[in-house]
This record gives structure tokens, sequence and C-alpha cells, in this order.
């Protein structure tokens, strides 16, 4: 699971840093909350989503073939970070 997350999120910041997105930060900053402490980072992960309404409502990235990866790994990404919350 949580080699999954971490495969998933650098997706997501290859993603974001190819369209010179402002999240590439925040979810590497996630990336690495999460390596120190897998519980906490995971939390912290799904809060700010939250607090960002995980904007899967409007277009972020310009490339539509990476806009529609990123909406394909935005649930997964929080799924994970949920069930890694849930269990520990």
């Amino acid at each position: 699971m949580m080699d999954e997350l971490i495969q998933k999120l650098d997706t997501l910041i290859a993603l974001h840093r190819r369209n010179g997105d402002i999240w590439v930060d925040f979810f590497e900053g996630c990336k690495e909350r999460i390596a120190r402490d897998p519980m906490f980072g995971c939390e912290y992960l799904t809060m700010a989503w939250h607090g960002i309404g995980a904007y899967d409502d409007e277009r972020i990235l310009s490339d539509d073939k990476d806009e529609a990866q990123r909406l394909e790994l935005h649930p997964r990404v929080y799924q994970l970070a949920t069930e890694v919350t849930n269990v520990s």
C-alpha cells in the first residue's frame, strides 16, 4: 500500500511539475512527511486535500493527457492515504 502511494505521488508530482503547477511543493512535502511518519503524513495529505477541495471540479493542467491522468490519480491517492491512516 505504501509503495503504491509513493509511486502515485511521484507520478502526480511529475504531472504537476511538467505543467508548471503550484501544487508540486505541496505534494513533495506530503511525500516527505509520509516517509518520516506514514500516519501523520497521510493525515496531513487528506486534511489538506479537504482544505483545497481536491480541486477535481476545475481544470488544473494544460495538457489534456496529463489532466486526464491527474483526474484518474486523485481518487486513488486519497484512498490510499485514508487507508494508511485507518490502518495505523
